[in-house]
């Protein structure tokens, strides 16, 4: 007896939509788990040595994978091309300013870690660059503190990640040193016009100016002295000839008892038709223009003293000025012989004992 069943092709059906059902089932679990149905944004990052990067490098973001380096390739510029997608639930992390820093084990393996930017901003867009740890941009956007950088956490990649920036700034200084030297080689040459050169000129030129100041202004103060003494001899002279005509007027015996005399000076005077009379006239008109003259004198020793009062807080500038520019000079070139990077050095110049001496310290 043959066995029947009356529902065999609808059991056979349920039983391969079951199946079916089970099969796609597990196709999005499978999916899910391997990120099939969700976007992956594509970005890169240019560096100079693709030894530490390898397609399939996660990339990660506060010990969280978000992304892998999915190729790399080399540029026309000989830049090292690297691309890397970020996974779509993470995407709002990759901010404006934010920057990647590769970190590689001695141990083997490696990552590339996302430093975010640290303003809330809307993510990047696809295929937009994202600047290394170490380039110029980074390094102006770290000094500015606009990146979030946390310290790594294995004890080898922090050590690496401190030298890094160490070992870039030391390679600044040694450029900026070879420079500097070579500015100053060819300023001392006199084959620059950079900075150094302009100072080197432009202290030569101020020593010039003070030097010619200096002799002008000794000049000035010779003139001056020998006018001042011109004028001490005519003092001089006067008073020794008044000193002469007071000691006569005193003299008992002298001029005054002769002229009183009958037979002396005045009667003689009286009596010889105005002879001596015109002569003591001609003596007293020309001693009356040796006073105008004196006068004179004594007006323009007045008006060159008060001149000398006048000039002498600018004499006094002008020397304190050209003190000070020679000894800023001193210590430029001092600073320049002492310096290690000029070769044969500056020879020492043997100061000089000044012969000057300024108008109040001379003997009246």
């Amino acid at each position: 007896m043959k066995l029947r069943y009356r529902f065999a092709n609808q059991a056979v059906g349920v039983f391969i939509l079951l199946a079916i059902a089970a099969a796609v089932a597990l196709l999005v679990l499978m999916g899910s788990n391997q990120r099939w149905f969700r976007r992956n944004y594509e970005y890169y990052a240019l560096i100079d040595d693709a030894r530490d990067v390898s397609v399939g490098m996660a990339v990660t973001f506060r010990g969280f994978t978000i992304g892998r380096v999915t190729s790399i390739s080399l540029t026309a510029a000989n830049n090292v091309d690297v691309r890397f997608t970020i996974q779509e639930e993470y995407i709002e992390q990759v901010r404006q300013r934010s920057i990647i820093q590769i970190v590689s084990s001695p141990l083997g393996g490696g990552q590339i870690v996302l430093h975010q930017g640290r303003a809330p901003t809307p993510p990047l867009p696809e295929a937009s660059r994202i600047p290394t740890y170490d380039s110029k941009e980074a390094l102006q956007w770290r000094t500015a503190n606009e990146v979030i950088v946390l310290r790594a956490a294995d004890p080898i990649a922090q050590i690496v990640a401190q030298v890094e920036p160490i070992l870039l700034n030391l390679d600044i200084v040694m450029a900026n040193v070879v420079e500097l030297t070579d500015e100053i080689n060819l300023a001392l040459l006199g084959q620059s016009a950079g900075p150094v050169a302009g100072i080197l000129t432009g202290l030569e030129s101020t020593v010039a100016e003070v030097e010619r100041a200096v002799a002008r202004v000794s000049v000035v103060i010779d003139s001056a002295a020998a006018q001042a003494d011109l004028v001490l001899e005519d003092l001089n002279s006067i008073t020794s000839n008044l000193e002469a005509t007071t000691a006569q007027l005193r003299d008992p015996t002298g001029l005054v008892p002769r002229l009183l005399d009958p037979s002396g000076s005045i009667a003689t005077l009286l009596d010889d038709d105005n002879v001596l009379f015109d002569q003591i006239t001609g003596t007293v008109a020309a001693l009356d223009l040796t006073i105008a003259g004196l006068s004179q004198t004594l007006d323009e020793l007045s008006r060159f003293t008060a001149y000398l009062n006048t000039a002498q807080p600018q004499i006094a500038t002008l020397l304190e000025e050209g003190r000070a520019a020679l000894n800023t000079g001193q210590d430029v070139l001092l600073g320049l012989r002492n310096n290690p990077l000029l070769r044969g050095g500056i020879p020492p110049v043997r100061e000089q004992p000044s012969t000057f001496q300024g108008i109040r310290d001379g003997e009246f």
